[in-house]
Parts: structure tokens; C-alpha cells; sequence
């Protein structure tokens, strides 16, 4: 079994820290060098993804893409966004 909690950390307009929390059982099986080694793997695959995608700046207009109804958290963010000023919400630009 395992939880993973993954917070960011703005630093700068394209810079951010990630921070894991990892919680398992799997020290039964694996040792903390395997489960350490396949953690990066994973986020390593995911900061691939994020870093290619474009905008880089992400719309807060929720016409400008295509939603499911799994997006409406993130929608909600992004109403919060615009509602605090901010014309983007992974670089901040005010208007």
C-alpha cells in the first residue's frame, strides 16, 4: 500500500520546489534505495510532461481548452485565480 502526498513551492515565475511525502509498507519487500530509485523514476516522467507543456502560462478562460467533468477542480482553481486578479495561473502576470 502507499500514499503520496506532492506539494510545489513557487520560487520563481517558471521555478518551483516539489516536495514528496511518501508513506508505504513496501520496506517489506523492497529496500529504500529501490523505493527512492522508482520514486524518481516516476516523477521524473512527470516533470517531462509538465516542462513540455504549452502555454506554458496556463489560461484561466475555461473556453480556451477542452474540459471533462474530472476537471472541475481544477476549474474551480482557476475561477479562484481569476477572481485574486491574476490573468494566469502558473505564471503569475497581473493585469
Amino acid at each position: 500500500m502507499e500514499a503520496i502526498v506532492l506539494t510545489i513551492t513557487p520560487v520563481e515565475p517558471e521555478q518551483s520546489i516539489g516536495w514528496i511525502l511518501l508513506a508505504s509498507n513496501y520496506d517489506e519487500v523492497y529496500s529504500a534505495a529501490e523505493v527512492a530509485e522508482f520514486t524518481e523514476l516516476i516523477i521524473g516522467q512527470d516533470i517531462r510532461i509538465v516542462e513540455s507543456q504549452r502555454p506554458k502560462s496556463l489560461p484561466l478562460d475555461s473556453d480556451a481548452e477542452f474540459h471533462l467533468r474530472c476537471d472541475r477542480t481544477s476549474l474551480q482553481y482557476r475561477k479562484w485565480l481569476a477572481d485574486l486578479g491574476l490573468t494566469y495561473g502558473t505564471i503569475a502576470a497581473h493585469h
